[in-house]
């Protein structure tokens, strides 16, 4: 024996043309979503970037202590002296090392050149 269904039937081409094109304000607000979402990614690409960065940095090493370099006096007759350590106080440079402390007079230096020297070897010294 046979039973009849119905059988209902569409074209796929008519259910596709049935739908409504997407029109100008959906397509905005996709692209408003879109660029949102890029945005928030950029953004969290900068934070681990950062993050690496900053992990770079503190695992680094510190660089070397360079010994302090000596410091050139130029005396007025010509002849020089290097000192380690030094103080300034009114017109008297002290050169002091760890068995005694000695006393110059600032009007024995050659100050200009004394600052020339120093400056062409990358020291810095203030004199007045």
């Amino acid at each position: 024996m046979f039973i009849p269904y119905p059988v209902y039937a569409t074209r796929y081409y008519d259910s596709v043309a049935e739908q409504p094109p997407p029109t100008v304000t959906d397509r905005e607000s996709d692209l408003a979503a879109e660029i949102g979402r890029l945005k928030d990614e950029v953004e969290r690409l900068r934070g681990e970037e950062s993050s690496r960065e900053q992990a770079r940095q503190a695992a680094a090493p510190p660089p070397p202590v360079k010994e302090n370099e000596p410091t050139v006096l130029v005396f007025r007759d010509g002849h020089q002296s290097e000192v380690r350590n030094y103080a300034i106080v009114g017109q008297t440079l002290w050169a002091l090392t760890e068995q005694r402390a000695r006393k110059i007079a600032l009007s024995n230096l050659n100050v200009e050149g004394t600052k020339k020297v120093n400056a062409d070897r990358g020291v810095e010294i203030r004199l007045p």
